[in-house]
């Protein structure tokens, strides 16, 4: 295996075009601990939706284009400016998967997406992980098997918290404990299926989902919506 291990040290990037940061295709018993990842270009404040303009890289991403990820580790990190701090992504219809991550004390300050699971990341634990300032704290679709204790704090967007989704694939077995504290006048934690009839006979189903909520510490309006809507876009990315 590889492990990275920094000690406090900080990788830094001023590109502002997107694209991912720090990029791990097919990794098997890696560990990252302890390097934290910030964005130079920061954030230009608010847009009229009030989501954070946040211009610069994915964090942390993982996929598996040829062969299966497993056994990752992602340890005391902290992500500055990230679009999304940790990104997990792939092709749905893939039989190479990433299956076995741990995240551990992570946490992200000011970005759109804290962690992000879109097609890809099976079999995840995430422990301990706070995010302050961004649109959505947790995102996920095409899933299954996650065990997550969430912190979502502070934040001025009109985005849940935590969506749990599915477009063409299913989203399953995902046990929530998330703690919000955070200003908003959306909803704070989403679960629903998005459909392209044209393309998709049979919608994605999301199921077998426990959650442990706590909102005291909220502001604003909103709270926990089940929905079902059809769309013509199968694979939105917001």
């Amino acid at each position: 295996g590889v492990r990275f291990v920094g000690n406090g040290a900080t990788l830094r990037s001023a590109v502002t075009n997107g694209g991912n940061f720090i990029m791990f295709n097919g990794a098997r018993d890696l560990t990252w601990d302890g390097i934290a990842i910030q964005g130079l270009s920061g954030s230009t404040g608010y847009d009229g939706s009030g989501l954070p303009n946040i211009t610069g890289m994915n964090g942390l991403c993982f996929t598996s284009t040829t062969r299966d990820s497993e056994r990752i580790s992602i340890n005391n990190v902290l992500a500055t400016y990230q679009y999304t701090g940790i990104y997990v992504f792939g092709d749905g219809a893939s039989s190479f998967k990433l299956r076995g991550m741990t995240i551990t004390n992570f946490t992200h300050v000011s970005g759109l997406y804290g962690m992000a699971f879109h097609n890809n990341g099976d079999n995840v634990t995430i422990k301990s992980a706070r995010i302050y300032d961004t649109a959505r704290g947790y995102f996920v679709f095409g899933i299954q098997n996650h065990d997550v204790q969430l912190h979502v704090l502070d934040g001025r967007t009109n985005f849940a918290a935590a969506l749990i989704k599915s477009y063409d694939y299913n989203t399953s077995d995902i046990h929530l404990q998330i703690r919000a504290a955070k200003v908003t006048t959306s909803t704070k934690l989403g679960i629903e299926s998005q459909h392209n009839v044209a393309a998709q006979p049979t919608p994605g189903m999301v199921r077998n989902i426990s959650i442990d909520y706590d909102e005291s510490g909220y502001a604003g309006g909103g709270g926990v919506f089940f929905a079902y809507y059809q769309d013509a876009s199968l694979q939105a990315t917001a």
